[in-house]
């Protein structure tokens, strides 16, 4: 199976965004990167694991992100998502910060801005969060990003980095195994 990681480029981006971020304004965020949690497992619970591809996945986010800088990790309340975050988040001894989700989709937009204040809190190195592809958008945008299209629900490898300055950019990357969109209807 093939297999891309952009640790050369989170490692570039670190090296050359870090220094832009210290001299930025304070109400900018600090860099932050975001993903959707890994392939989950095809069970019937409204909580399931990671599938195999999907502990493959968070180990290949882990390895990217070794040396980025990360100091805060951010989830949500659901298992896939700590199981996402959970091997990059023990290899630098970190506890992720969860933030509740599992209120439903009337809680959504306070669960966005949750993230968005717990992002903005951190000062002192890049942070991780790991979100849902209905929250990815949103945390983005309000982080100051510009407004993101939908992100498909067979989509897996995307890693969003938050780039500051005077405006917010996005660049958009890729880790792990390729996305199939021929997968099983488990996403």
């Amino acid at each position: 199976m093939k297999f891309f990681i952009v640790s050369a480029a989170a490692k570039l981006l670190v090296a050359f965004v870090s220094p832009a971020l210290a001299q930025a304004s304070t109400d900018l965020v600090p860099l932050v990167i975001l993903v959707r949690h890994a392939e989950k497992a095809c069970t019937n619970s409204d909580d399931p694991p990671l599938s195999q591809a999907g502990k493959k996945r968070a180990e290949a986010l882990a390895a990217a992100l070794a040396s980025a800088g990360v100091r805060r990790v951010i989830a949500t309340d659901f298992r896939r998502t700590n199981e996402t975050a959970g091997p990059l988040a023990q290899a630098l001894a970190l506890q992720p910060v969860v933030i509740n989700l599992k209120n439903g989709p009337t809680d959504l937009p306070a669960h966005i801005w949750r993230v968005v204040d717990a992002a903005r809190a951190s000062n002192d190195g890049a942070v991780l969060i790991v979100g849902h592809t209905v929250t990815i958008p949103g945390i983005i945008t309000g982080l100051g990003g510009p407004e993101m299209g939908e992100i498909s629900e067979s989509e897996y490898s995307n890693l969003f980095v938050l780039v500051g300055g005077p405006k917010i950019r996005v660049v958009r990357s890729h880790y792990g195994a390729l996305d199939h969109n021929s997968r099983p209807d488990c996403n």
